[in-house]
């Protein structure tokens, strides 16, 4: 491992250790790197023993916070994709190639 590498780990190890001082000190304030650590998880599969021992550690929130997390997530996408569709619908009436409609969702 080079320095830079080694630097770099530490800095993550020091980042995920302040993040949980601060979320154990106020978890409602900070809880932003637990909020995504969570997220991360249930997305990966991980039982919700693997959540469970993680928020007790403080690294993440809990199983049934990850999911309130990742359907809010899924429901602002699902506004976003209705409101390209009636973009597309609204703009013309024609064809639209997949470059056009890329140009719509990215704004």
């Amino acid at each position: 491992m080079t320095t830079e590498e080694g630097n770099r780990l530490r800095e993550a190890r020091v980042g995920m250790a302040l993040a949980t001082m601060c979320y154990s000190h106020k978890p409602n304030t900070f809880k932003f790197p637990q909020e995504c650590v969570g997220v991360e998880l249930w997305r990966q599969g991980s039982s919700q023993q693997t959540i469970r021992l993680c928020h007790f550690l403080g690294m993440s929130q809990g199983p049934d916070a990850a999911r309130s997390h990742v359907d809010k997530i899924s429901q602002d996408h699902d506004v976003e994709l209705l409101l390209v569709k009636e973009q597309v619908e609204v703009h013309d009436k024609g064809d639209f190639t997949s470059y056009q409609c890329r140009m719509i969702i990215s704004g």
